[in-house]
């Protein structure tokens, strides 16, 4: 639920660094969207104030700061080229840890090796080249409101994959976090011309 606050700090530093424009729209769908994504997340564990909670707090706002530094970088590289780069200096940073790490590591079952390499090729590496793809081409707004589409998939996910069963608050969660999303596109201006005319490279 935390984590669902990071489009609205994107929102927020576009709005303030990047000339984006603020619509009533947007605040309406976000707020709409924040309550469907909270009622999903709040469905089954409740409301937990422990201290990661603050990690927590610090990832998303990082996540949020994240996506409007990215846009001025997609209009040199493309989205392959940035989340490269991203991703590899991130892992620079987290070298000082491998010390405390590595017992771990070599003891891991292969399982945990499987999941590692999946989350690593497909949510990081794929993902996050088509979020430059399409955070390139869509205003901070409109891109970052799908990410209100997370916990929503999360449930689909694990109704097919590991049989759970979703409840009811979390489909009607669900549906209030799509008709936020809905609401803030619906309603959007046009993109400014400066966006429509740049030619973006293909990725």
């Amino acid at each position: 639920m935390i984590v669902s606050a990071s489009p609205i700090i994107s929102i927020i530093i576009a709005c303030i660094f990047l000339g984006e424009s603020l619509t009533k729209s947007t605040i309406i769908g976000s707020v709409i969207a924040i309550a469907g994504v909270s009622v999903v997340c709040l469905s089954r564990s409740g409301i937990d104030l422990s201290s990661a909670v603050w990690i927590i707090v610090a990832a998303s706002t990082l996540l949020g700061i994240y996506h409007p530094l990215a846009k001025p970088l997609l209009k040199k590289y493309t989205g392959l080229e940035v989340a490269t780069y991203a991703t590899v200096s991130a892992s620079l940073l987290t070298l000082p840890f491998l010390p405390i790490a590595w017992p771990h590591l070599i003891s891991a079952p292969t399982e945990s090796w499987a999941a590692a390499l999946y989350l690593g090729v497909f949510p990081s590496a794929f993902g996050y080249a088509l979020w430059g793809f399409a955070l390139a081409r869509l205003s901070t707004a409109t891109s970052t409101s799908l990410l209100y589409f997370v916990p929503v998939i999360a449930v689909v996910i694990g109704y097919l994959w590991l049989n759970e069963v979703p409840l009811l608050t979390e489909i009607l969660g669900g549906s209030l976090a799509v008709i936020g999303v809905v609401f803030m596109n619906a309603f959007r201006t046009p993109r400014e011309p400066s966006t429509q005319n740049r030619k973006v490279r293909q990725t």
